[in-house]
């Protein structure tokens, strides 16, 4: 009898085992046991154990290339930062000098004027327009009121 003659016949047929015990283990059968083996159970752990330890590296592996990269990112911000921070330092001293060094000199400057229009009257009305000196009041005006 053929192979494909056997597979389309009746278990307890002409040469079939009869009960499902007697039939041979195929692929997807499972073989019962008492006992569990020791040593397909020792070689199940060590092939979980050996997964777990490969899904570890690749974690650990994505894990440190995501950080160096958050370093990398870092550094370029620092960069930046410390860029404005020099470009904010050099106008600081561009202002204290200018505070230190003209402002003085105007206001001198601005006194001397001041000086030069009580002896010049008709140069009062071009300080005043400017507000560098307050118009005298003349002498037949009303007082200026505050709003």
């Amino acid at each position: 009898m053929s192979q494909q003659e056997s597979l389309f016949q009746e278990p307890g047929a002409a040469g079939q085992p009869a009960s499902a015990a007697d039939r041979p283990a195929g692929p997807f059968s499972v073989k019962p046991s008492a006992e569990p083996d020791p040593a397909a159970s020792l070689r199940a752990a060590e092939r979980q154990v050996s997964n777990l330890l490969i899904l570890l590296l690749v974690i650990s592996g994505t894990l440190t290339i995501y950080l160096l990269q958050q370093v990398r990112y870092a550094r370029a911000d620092m960069a930046a930062i410390q860029l404005q921070a020099q470009q904010l330092e050099e106008a600081r001293q561009v202002i204290n000098a200018y505070n230190e060094k003209n402002v003085p000199v105007m206001r001198q400057f601005i006194e001397q004027l001041g000086e030069y229009s009580k002896t010049h009257p008709d140069v009062l009305p071009i300080l005043a327009k400017y507000g560098l000196v307050q118009r005298a009041p003349s002498p037949g005006s009303p007082p200026a009121q505050k709003p």
